[in-house]
């Protein structure tokens, strides 16, 4: 299950011989799920028992799922080679550390009787095709939330704790499988997995660099997006691409403000 930009996309695999016929009743919760599907707060119960907990709380708060054809995710050809070159000489020590891991899915061949299968599954998730030897992002944030005192059951912004880089940089230092040098960049003498940066945090970029100004009311917005505009080609390209998108948006923001006033105006003088 991946979640992409507030939705989910979820695969559905193909019905079982007397599984429960779909069944258009919000009431009923055995649907099937069907390629092509939107699940979200409205039918969200005909799913039930598909949908984790994590999965039904972001459901509650507005994420939606999409079901689509159940298919095959290939490991890169890179991934594949480390898993058939260095599996073999994995193992556990006495306290179920792992030993002679290089690179690749550390234990690709399970045995579910095996009373290590369950730590074998943890190292081969943490170790997995998940992780790319090194990319680069730009801008990169990420955005705090937290209960809303009104709505207990509901989450709202929570604009201190967002951080903002500019640009996030991640290197992989061992277990690389994909881009040369493989499998350790370097000597590697300190024994690092990875490292990551970013070369300017939200509190370098705080004065120039509020690039969340749609967050503030409508007037404050627009002279915070003023500020922006006038120093445009200063600005990060993404910043430029999208500053003036902000701009129409907190246009449209202040004549619904204007037009909210206006009604609250003249329900209050009937």
């Amino acid at each position: 299950m991946l979640m992409l930009s507030g939705r989910f996309i979820a695969r559905a695999q193909p019905s079982a011989i007397g599984s429960p016929a779909a069944s258009a009743s919000p009431a009923e919760s055995d649907a099937t799920l069907k390629p092509g599907t939107i699940i979200g707060a409205d039918n969200a119960a005909q799913y039930e028992r598909y949908i984790p907990a994590a999965g039904k709380f972001a459901l509650a708060h507005g994420f939606r799922m999409r079901i689509t054809p159940a298919r095959r995710i290939e490991w890169s050809a890179g991934f594949r080679h480390a898993t058939e070159k260095y599996s073999p000489q994995v193992t556990l020590d006495s306290d179920d550390y792992i030993k002679n891991y290089v690179a690749g899915m550390p234990f690709p061949l399970l045995d579910i009787t095996d009373p290590k299968a369950a730590v074998k599954i943890a190292y081969n998730w943490h170790m997995g095709p998940f992780m790319p030897d090194d990319f680069s992002l730009a801008p990169w944030s990420s955005n705090g939330y937290e209960p809303d005192p009104a709505r207990p059951n509901r989450i709202v912004p929570k604009s201190d704790k967002d951080y903002v880089c500019e640009q996030f940089e991640f290197l992989r230092y061992a277990h690389r499988t994909d881009v040369d040098p493989r499998p350790m960049l370097g000597d590697n003498a300190n024994g690092f997995d990875w490292k990551a940066r970013c070369n300017r945090w939200e509190s370098d970029l705080s004065d120039e660099y509020e690039w969340i100004p749609l967050r503030l009311p409508p007037d404050a917005a627009r002279e915070r997006l003023k500020i922006l505009q006038n120093s445009i080609q200063t600005l990060h390209p993404f910043f430029q691409q999208t500053i003036p998108s902000f701009s129409r948006i907190n246009d449209a923001r202040v004549e619904v403000q204007a037009a909210r006033a206006q009604l609250l105006k003249a329900l209050a003088s009937k």
